[in-house]
């Protein structure tokens, strides 16, 4: 889900199918129906509707056409949403700065839990049972259609601000605090705030195959818990830098690591650090990612992309066509095309022999690309500083 964008403008690029070289691109900001330009979450619902919660213009739906918006006198609890779900029976929820407020497609239900105090929902989730997890800034809720529940500190909650739940594949609850990691498998929590994590700073969250959940942190390394032990790996263990900024599993089961000083291959029993030395372009890498062939892209910070083949590197740069050396997302496509987003440089399209630009000066509102992803009509969306974008 791209959400948490300040100041955004509503991007929609149509594609002419009949001229392969032409496109249009269209912008939508409040003038055209979009309640405010501060967007905190889009999220789609099965029925296609796109559904924008604002930082305080409430929430639109855009079906394709026009807007439809929804604030406080329409039954929403409050006009700032900071996120969107959509239920097993297609009802929307609406986590927002007043608290839980639900939509049947037809009128809002404000949900008041008694005697609790739920304001300033963060993130919501829909665990495999139905059931909804609210993160707040006073607590965990849970909340199964007729009743809340509340967990705090005194719980096993390793802080009571939830900026982010997850549930793996053996069905534990992840929840990303503001003062470490808390899990929990069901019938209690385990906390990895100090006696495990300490003074720790997380960028990434990865669950491999196997089901293990690795954590890269800012000053710690990585960190994997096997659903047992946390294990941490930093440079004292092979580990080229102790920032690592993303983690990819291959299809042979070995990991990647992007650390700020070199590219990392560890096979389970030792690592390899891969640099400029050994043919990386750059040694800041920001972004990594396997394509259906098995071959590694490395989006790093200045350098550009590298493709790894296995053996050799094969570097694209801004000589190449690539908009700009400064990588920091990348995304295959149904069609087997690789879309780079970048810092600066808006977001270059790769079909395997020639680049295509798309940037400021086409129309797009996006100059920094940090994440992309396609949905299920085939849509790219792209998000980042200054807008979100659809590339249809």
């Amino acid at each position: 889900m791209l959400h948490r964008f300040c100041f955004v403008v509503f991007l929609l690029l149509l594609y002419n199918q009949a001229f392969t070289q032409r496109y249009t691109i269209k912008t939508y900001s409040v003038e055209d129906g979009l309640p405010q330009s501060q967007v905190n979450v889009i999220y789609q619902d099965d029925e296609g509707y796109l559904w924008i919660g604002t930082y305080g213009g409430g929430v639109s739906r855009y079906d394709g056409l026009s807007f439809t918006n929804y604030t406080t006198r329409d039954g929403l609890n409050h006009n700032i949403v900071y996120d969107i779900i959509e239920d097993h029976q297609n009802n929307l929820w609406f986590a927002t700065e007043g608290g839980l407020c639900k939509f049947d497609r037809f009128k809002f239900t404000r949900i008041i839990p008694d005697s609790l105090t739920l304001n300033s929902v963060y993130a919501i989730f829909q665990d495999k049972n139905g059931l909804l997890w609210l993160g707040s800034k006073t607590g965990l809720f849970t909340y199964d259609g007729h009743r809340f529940k509340k967990f705090t500190t005194q719980d096993g909650l390793s802080d009571n601000i939830i900026r982010d739940i997850l549930q793996d594949k053996k069905g534990d609850i992840w929840l990303a605090t503001d003062k470490g990691i808390t899990r929990f498998d069901g019938h209690k929590f385990s906390t990895f705030k100090k006696q495990h994590l300490g003074e720790i700073s997380i960028w990434k969250l990865y669950e491999d195959k196997e089901g293990n959940i690795w954590i890269g942190t800012l000053n710690k390394g990585v960190a994997q818990f096997n659903g047992k032990t946390l294990k941490f790996f930093t440079s004292k263990n092979g580990l080229a830098s102790d920032i690592v900024r993303d983690i990819v599993q291959d299809r042979t089961g070995n990991y990647w690591f992007a650390t700020e000083t070199g590219l990392n291959y560890y096979d389970g029993k030792k690592f390899l650090t891969l640099t400029t030395k050994n043919g990386l372009s750059n040694n800041n890498i920001r972004a990594l990612f396997e394509d259906l062939e098995g071959d590694i892209w490395i989006g790093t910070w200045g350098g550009g992309i590298d493709q790894f083949l296995g053996f050799t590197f094969v570097h694209y740069s801004s000589q190449d066509g690539l908009s700009s050396d400064l990588v920091m997302s990348i995304l295959e496509d149904n069609q087997g095309c690789m879309w780079f987003g970048t810092w600066g440089g808006g977001v270059t399209k790769f079909d395997g022999k020639k680049f295509r630009q798309f940037s400021e000066k086409d129309g797009l509102a996006l100059k920094t690309v940090t994440t992309i992803i396609q949905d299920k009509k085939g849509k790219i969306w792209l998000g980042g500083e200054g807008g979100l974008s659809c590339y249809n």
